[in-house]
């Protein structure tokens, strides 16, 4: 779990606000419908969350409820705000097949911005956003046709790296220390294909 808890004055717990947990699920088959089980996550009302799909064919719908962030032939990212309880995330299409669906889950955060970088050759180069001092940014990457190890740019912690059997992806997130525009950089690994990469600015609420 990647929440944690601080003593405070008087000496009374108190949570340090930021990423909750992420949960994932691949596909190595062409499907319709794809279930993210967030069971294992503690959702709280008002929970932030971060949806993020791709796969190598077919086509994707937003799942309901959530608000569009970007859209695709195939990859997908959206955000909402949790009620509380959420035990699954269903992300349904036509002939999805091999490729994952992300869900990351941030408490005592807004979603501020957004912006992707989608190239034809080389690595993902998650985009610049402008933030504030105590904003998160929150990166993922996605390279086509490559299963290479990606490694997060400097500055950037590593929440996850994994694989389908014909794409790589990554995720990672910086806590954001200074005001201005904040330009992650290309992500490393070594890969050279058609790739994606979204770039998240998430405010402290």
């Amino acid at each position: 779990m990647l929440w944690h808890k601080a003593i405070g004055a008087g000496g009374h717990e108190s949570p340090i606000v930021g990423l909750v947990n992420y949960a994932q699920t691949k596909t190595t088959s062409a499907v319709s419908s794809l279930d993210v089980d967030v069971s294992g996550i503690d959702i709280r009302p008002g929970d932030l969350g971060i949806f993020v799909c791709a796969f190598r064919s077919g086509s994707t719908n937003q799942p309901s409820g959530w608000t569009l962030d970007y859209a695709g032939s195939r990859v997908e990212t959206a955000h909402k705000s949790f009620s509380g309880g959420e035990t699954t995330v269903t992300v349904t299409g036509t002939n999805m097949d091999d490729g994952f669906a992300l869900v990351f889950v941030y408490r005592s955060f807004s979603f501020s911005s957004f912006d992707f970088d989608l190239i034809s050759t080389g690595m993902p180069n998650s985009p610049p956003l402008t933030m504030d001092v105590g904003d998160r940014s929150l990166i993922v990457g996605y390279l086509d046709d490559d299963i290479i190890t990606l490694t997060p740019p400097s500055g950037y912690s590593l929440i996850l790296e994994d694989s389908t059997p014909l794409n790589s992806y990554a995720a990672a997130e910086k806590v954001i220390t200074s005001s201005g525009t904040e330009d992650p950089a290309v992500w490393g690994g070594g890969g050279d294909d058609l790739n994606i990469a979204f770039t998240y600015a998430l405010s402290p609420t």
